[in-house]
């Protein structure tokens, strides 16, 4: 696999399968009405495009009411509205006891909906447990560094440089560069708000500019860097290679 992905795993508690009441299977315009599409219901498919067709997919893989649920990048070309029903829907689907298996590359909807979760960085596993335990690892703040002014070419040696600076500083505890945005630097510190002062100060003074700044705590993006040391790319991974990899994940062995 070329490009990681992230696999949620969003399970209800072991006994809802079988202890809770499932609800009735969500008929056809209820289903047109969560995915956007009441007013084209009644045009062919062939006159729709292409996100109302991945739309009109979701719902089909929505309405059989299953206790297992696969899904595979749900909301992607979604907008918003669209994507906040469905994440609405595929919670309420799993408090009523579907356990769903998600593959996605939004790290908001992975974190809002997985109890559990693995990230996959070249068919490899390489982190899991749930998005509170994977945000914890990061252990603090992270400083988001941009430099060189309007994509300018020193912003690639200012974070060469800043990067040596900073590296070994009592209260950094990591920095990282994003493959493919060679001006930008993710600095994980201690108390964020406090050592930004001095973490400015010494840039300043080793003669490096800095365009842009922000602070905020541990996402899931940050913890994707941490564990790939790059950010989300394009998939080009066989459908084997992933599928053992899921196998491996869900304790599944492999038949001969």
């Amino acid at each position: 696999m070329t490009s990681p992905k992230d696999v949620t795993f969003s399970s209800p508690k072991a006994c809802s399968m079988t202890c809770r009441t499932r609800p009735p299977k969500p008929g056809p315009r209820m289903l047109l009405e969560l995915v956007g599409l009441t007013e084209a219901a009644n045009r062919k498919i062939g006159t729709y495009s292409g996100g109302m067709r991945r739309r009109l997919d979701l719902s089909s893989a929505l309405m059989h009411n299953s206790p297992l649920l696969f899904l595979d990048e749900p909301t992607t070309g979604l907008d918003p509205q669209s994507r906040f029903a469905i994440w609405g829907h595929l919670e309420q689907l799993n408090r009523s006891g579907t356990t769903v298996i998600l593959i996605t590359q939004i790290m908001e909807e992975a974190n809002r909906l997985c109890q559990r979760l693995a990230i996959i960085d070249r068919g490899v596993i390489v982190a899991q447990g749930t998005p509170k335990s994977l945000k914890a690892e990061i252990g603090g703040d992270v400083v988001t560094l941009t430099f060189g002014q309007n994509g300018s070419s020193g912003g690639q040696g200012s974070t060469d440089r800043a990067k040596t600076v900073l590296t070994g500083r009592t209260y950094v505890l990591g920095v990282a560069a994003p493959t493919g945005n060679g001006t930008q630097l993710s600095v994980t510190v201690r108390n964020g708000g406090e050592v930004v002062p001095d973490l400015m100060r010494l840039l300043a003074e080793n003669g490096i500019a800095v365009s842009n700044l922000s602070v905020a705590s541990p996402t899931l993006d940050d913890v994707f860097l941490k564990h790939t040391g790059h950010k989300i790319r394009s998939d080009s991974t066989s459908g084997d290679e992933f599928a053992q990899t899921m196998k491996a994940f869900m304790g599944v062995n492999q038949r001969r």
